[in-house]
C-alpha cells in the first residue's frame, strides 16, 4: 500500500465559522468531518496536513487538546505536518509545542526540507516561510528559491502557486508552477481546491467558511501510479441568493442542509413569506438593503452568529479594507 492522505488546511479553532447559526453549533458535521477523514486514511499507509492546522499563533489548550486526539486516531502511521502562515511567528510556530509531545512518526516542517521518504517515494516539504526566513529581501526572490527546488517525485508546499483563482490578488510569494521539478505536487493555504494540472492540485480547506463555498474534500496520492483520488467531506454549503423573480427557482436548486443568506433590496417583498420559504434551510439570514437606508439583517431562530471571524468581516466590509490583511493583523497582536 503506496497511498498517501492529504488533508488541507484545517483550522482547529473554538468556534467553528456559522456555529452560532447552526442549533448545534455545527459540531456533528464538524465530526462527521473528522471521521471521514480517518476512515480514508486507514487505506492510506501515511497522511499529510497542508499547513494552518490551527487558526491562531496562539490557542486556548482545549484546541490543542482536540487537535492532538484528531492526529493520534489516524493510529501508528506517519503524519507529516507543515507549518502554515495562520501559525508562523517569525521562527517560532503554534506547533513547536509538538516536540514535547515526541509522539512517534510525527513529523512537523518549519523549514524547506527534502529527501524525506514517504514509502519507496521521496518528498519535499515547504512549510509557510517569508523571504527573511530563506534569506532574500523580495517575495520574489522567495518564489524563486521554492520554484527551483530540486526534482523528487512529490512535494507538499503552504504557499499559493500561480494559476490558482484569485492569486493575482495575492501580495505575498506565489509559486511558480511551470517551474516545478516534482512528480505530484499538491498545495495548501488557498482554501478553494483546484485541480491547476494532472500534476498540481491546490488541496482547498476542509470546512466551509465563506459565501460560495459548497464542498470540500481531502484527497488519495496513490504513489504507485501517481493517481489522485478526490473524496467528498459531509460538510454545509453556503449559499447567497437574492430576493428577485426567479427567487423560488433558484432556492430550489439549494440543498436542504445548506447555510443561506437572502438578500432583499426590494420593499415590495413580503419578509414573513420568505422566512416561510427558508425555514427549510440548516440556517437562514436574511439581510435587507435598501438604497439610501442603513442594511438590516435578520439572523432567523437559530442564532446570531457573533464569531470574531464574521465581526471581523462585518467591520472590514463596512470600512472597506482588505479582510484579509485584518485577519492577520489581528493573528499577530492575539
Amino acid at each position: 500500500m503506496n497511498k498517501v492522505c492529504i488533508i488541507g488546511d484545517i483550522h482547529f479553532k473554538a468556534e467553528l465559522s456559522y456555529s452560532s447559526s447552526v442549533s448545534d453549533g455545527r459540531r456533528s458535521e464538524w465530526e462527521a468531518v473528522k471521521r471521514t477523514i480517518h476512515k480514508t486514511a486507514k487505506e492510506c499507509s501515511a497522511v499529510v496536513l497542508m499547513g494552518d492546522n490551527l487558526n491562531s499563533r496562539n490557542n486556548p489548550s482545549a484546541v490543542l487538546k482536540e487537535f492532538i486526539e484528531f492526529l493520534k486516531e489516524f493510529g501508528d502511521k506517519p503524519i507529516h505536518i507543515l507549518v502554515g502562515n495562520h501559525e508562523r511567528q517569525g521562527l517560532t510556530t503554534a506547533l513547536d509545542f509538538l516536540d514535547k509531545v515526541k509522539y512517534p512518526g510525527w513529523h512537523v516542517y518549519t523549514d524547506i526540507t527534502g529527501g524525506v521518504d514517504i514509502g519507496d517515494k521521496i518528498a519535499t516539504f515547504v512549510p509557510s516561510v517569508t523571504p527573511a526566513i530563506l534569506g532574500v529581501e523580495t517575495k520574489e526572490e522567495a518564489a524563486d528559491i521554492i520554484s527551483n527546488l530540486p526534482k523528487a517525485d512529490i512535494a507538499f508546499m503552504h504557499h499559493a502557486i500561480n494559476g490558482t483563482s484569485g492569486t493575482e490578488f495575492f501580495n505575498e510569494i506565489i509559486v511558480d508552477k511551470d517551474k516545478l521539478k516534482f512528480g505530484m505536487t499538491f498545495g495548501g493555504h488557498v482554501h478553494k481546491a483546484e485541480r491547476l494540472s494532472d500534476k498540481v492540485i491546490i488541496t482547498g480547506s476542509i470546512m466551509t467558511a465563506e459565501i460560495g463555498e459548497h464542498k470540500k474534500s481531502v484527497w488519495v496520492w496513490n504513489g504507485d501510479d501517481n493517481s489522485v483520488e478526490e473524496v467528498p467531506l459531509p460538510v454545509r454549503g453556503i449559499h447567497k441568493i437574492d430576493w428577485d423573480e426567479n427567487f423560488e427557482k433558484n432556492l430550489e436548486a439549494i440543498p436542504q442542509k445548506s447555510i443561506v443568506k437572502c438578500v432583499i433590496e426590494d420593499k415590495k417583498a413580503s419578509i414573513t413569506l420568505i422566512k416561510d420559504s427558508l425555514k427549510g434551510f440548516d440556517s437562514a439570514l436574511i439581510i435587507e438593503q435598501y438604497p439610501n437606508e442603513r442594511s438590516k439583517v435578520d439572523y432567523g431562530e437559530k442564532g446570531l452568529d457573533l464569531s470574531v471571524e464574521s465581526l471581523l468581516k462585518l467591520y472590514a466590509k463596512n470600512k472597506e479594507i482588505s479582510y484579509k490583511d485584518l485577519s492577520e493583523g489581528f493573528m499577530l497582536i492575539k
